[in-house]
């Protein structure tokens, strides 16, 4: 439902299944899209991020040695802009005093389980 060229991009690929999503609400999009879903895996990938070329088959290898239900890996959060409130909202969103159980956020160099019911 953008107003951008996404939906005459997506129209040269066949595989890309294009559902709309009136409400314009990202919690909703995300139901519709896994409503929708038909395959073994689900990934939901945020178009204001960057990932490693080995990110979705790394996940896909650790939900396949069925040690964990969800596979994810470290965020980097960095700031919008050069801006000081940008960059102290990057900060506090790294910060351990902030982040709580998600583990993740704090760029930790090794692997590590999160118990995702207890991220509130």
């Amino acid at each position: 439902m953008s107003n951008d060229k996404t939906r005459e991009i997506l129209k040269k690929y066949k595989e890309i299944k294009l559902i709309d999503n009136p409400d314009r609400i990202t919690p909703i999009a995300l139901n519709i899209g896994i409503k929708n879903s038909s395959g073994d895996y689900i990934m939901i990938a945020s178009a204001h991020s960057t990932y490693s070329k080995n990110y979705i088959s790394e996940c896909v290898k650790r939900l396949d040695e069925n040690k964990c239900d969800i596979a994810g890996g470290k965020v980097v959060t960095m700031p919008g802009n050069n801006t000081k409130k940008a960059i102290a909202i990057s900060k506090v969103l790294s910060h351990p005093f902030e982040i709580g159980e998600a583990k993740y956020r704090i760029n930790t160099p090794k692997k590590c389980s999160i118990d995702t019911q207890n991220l509130t």
